[in-house]
């Protein structure tokens, strides 16, 4: 997937197009001086869907970009995690700003989700270890195949036959 300057320009258009329609009907809003609940509704509703073009189009963007250059720098093993933190970063971000646009409080369900996370990660407190130790590893490119390991707390050693993220196969 090869992200050209027309393919970027293709992919900005609808959303530059709308925020400049957008603009021009906040300025329109103004000079006619709705009623406040009107202006404030369709300021909403407007608000809505250029954060919902913004989010649709930056997440294209960064898929691209995240594809590219981990497969350049690192493997195709990595890919699906950055798409999966990718995806749920863009949906976290544009969930967040349309509450912000529609003035509602997010402060309960953050204190909730804040209590929530800190028992998840106590329970799972060594899976979330291993798994960025795994990272580390990965991306720091300690081994590669061909190496030969000799693990500190074991028995096991060998030639590296295959590296993944959740597991080095020893030969």
């Amino acid at each position: 997937e090869q992200m050209d300057a027309p393919a970027l320009i293709r992919l900005l258009r609808l959303p530059l197009t709308y925020t400049s329609v957008y603009t021009g009907i906040w300025f329109l809003i103004q000079l006619v001086k709705l009623p406040t609940e009107f202006s404030t509704l369709i300021n909403s509703l407007s608000l809505t869907l250029a954060v919902l073009l913004w989010s649709r189009t930056l997440f294209i963007i960064g898929r691209k970009i995240i594809k590219r250059v981990i497969r350049y720098r690192y493997d195709e093993n990595i890919v699906p995690i950055a798409l999966n933190i990718w995806t749920l970063s863009m949906l976290v971000f544009g969930v967040l700003f349309i509450f912000e646009v529609w003035n509602i409080d997010i402060t309960p369900i953050l204190a909730s989700a804040g209590v929530f996370g800190i028992v998840l990660g106590l329970a799972a407190r060594e899976t979330i270890s291993n798994f960025f130790g795994s990272i580390a590893l990965y991306a720091d490119n300690t081994y590669q195949k061909g190496d030969y390991i000799k693990t500190e707390d074991s028995n096991s050693e060998g030639f590296v036959k295959n590296i993944s993220i959740r597991s080095t196969q020893l030969q």
